[in-house]
């Protein structure tokens, strides 16, 4: 019941703040280290003209794949899947009158 979702309220608080503690931890630790970027393509090569700092590094590859990600899941769903949402927005649809 209700102390149920409180306990589990505050696990996730205590997650979260967990998480972001040692995320805080790392960047501290690490914001003055950096590192060359470099990419070599066989027809193609790039070289960064100064270091990249490792935390917006990482961040910067987070990022951009949650990006990605996101984009790539809603092409493979296609456009069907947003007519099916239709069952669980708790709205009426024909098939809540069929039942009646």
């Amino acid at each position: 019941g209700d102390a149920m979702r409180q306990t589990v309220l505050v696990l996730k608080i205590l997650l979260v703040l967990c998480f972001l503690g040692v995320l805080t931890l790392f960047i501290v630790q690490n914001y003055d280290r950096t590192t060359d970027i470099s990419l070599n393509l066989v027809f193609w090569s790039t070289h960064a003209s100064t270091p990249w700092r490792l935390p917006w590094l990482l961040a910067l590859t987070f990022g951009l794949g949650g990006f990605f990600g996101t984009i790539l899941g809603f092409v493979l769903r296609g456009p069907s899947s947003a007519s099916d949402s239709s069952y669980s927005s708790g709205g009426s649809s024909d098939l809540d009158d069929a039942w009646a």
